[in-house]
C-alpha cells in the first residue's frame, strides 16, 4: 500500500531517476509535518526510510499532520503558532 502524499512526490521525482536521490530532493521542499505523538514539527523526508528500491513511512499515517505550503496562516492552521 502507498500513502497518497508519498505517491504524488514519487511521481514528481521518478522521471528516469532511481531512489538514491529522493530524500535530498524532498529535503529541498521543506514540507512540514506535525508528529502527533511527540507534538513536534519535522519535515516529510525525516519520517521516511529509503533502502535500495523500497520506501517506508516510519510513523503510522494517522500520527502525522501535513502542513500545506499554501497554509502558512495561523488563523487557518492554529498549530503553526506553537
Amino acid at each position: 500500500m502507498i500513502f497518497p502524499k508519498l505517491f504524488r512526490r514519487l511521481t514528481e521525482y521518478l522521471q528516469g531517476r532511481d531512489l538514491s536521490g529522493f530524500l535530498p530532493w524532498l529535503e529541498v521542499t521543506r514540507e512540514q509535518v506535525l508528529d502527533l505523538p511527540t507534538t513536534n514539527f519535522t519535515h516529510f523526508e525525516d519520517v521516511l526510510d529509503v533502502q535500495a528500491n523500497t520506501i517506508k513511512l516510519r510513523p503510522r499515517p494517522e500520527e502525522l499532520v501535513f502542513v500545506s505550503a499554501k497554509t502558512m496562516s495561523t488563523a487557518a492552521a492554529p498549530w503553526l503558532a506553537v
